[in-house]
């Protein structure tokens, strides 16, 4: 019986391998070709640029790229600020008023100090200028002197007139 067995087997199997062939190259036969799904062709107009109106909100947690530090060049007291750590600011935004009284005290020590300066500036000029003044009629008195006690051989005319 065993032999009897193994060619019905072998038949069987040549059998259930061609009309699995056949189930398989209809089915895509059917695919390619008998697709009861057809696309509709749509016909759109000329594209158009529109601004849009709608708007997002959107709860999240965003990291800065750039960080901007401000800081002032002198000291200075803070009378009131107007933005807290996170809002949202925008350029020309007022951050915070500052108290100058300090500054201006400090500028109007600083004028007067430049007007001293000034005066004494002033004054010191005019003592140069007498100054050598000075100078001036002591060399020439150095020079005659030098000119007096050199013998009158030895003198060197004076091309100065």
């Amino acid at each position: 019986m065993q032999i009897n067995y193994r060619p019905k087997s072998k038949i069987r199997s040549k059998i259930f391998s061609i009309v699995l062939i056949l189930v398989l190259s209809i089915s895509i036969i059917y695919l390619i070709f008998g697709n009861p799904i057809k696309l509709e062709t749509v016909t759109l107009g000329a594209v158009e640029y529109q601004d849009f109106s709608r708007t997002f909100f959107i709860n999240a947690y965003l990291e800065p790229v750039n960080e901007q530090i401000v800081e002032l060049p002198a000291k200075a007291q803070i009378k009131e600020l107007y933005v807290a750590e996170g809002d949202q600011i925008a350029k020309g935004d007022k951050l915070l008023l500052i108290d100058t009284k300090a500054w201006s005290e400090d500028k109007s020590e600083l004028e007067k100090e430049l007007e001293n300066l000034e005066k004494s500036m002033e004054e010191q000029s005019d003592l140069s200028g007498l100054m050598n003044q000075e100078d001036l009629l002591t060399a020439a008195n150095m020079q005659s002197d030098l000119l007096n006690a050199m013998p009158y051989s030895f003198q060197m005319p004076d091309y100065s007139s």
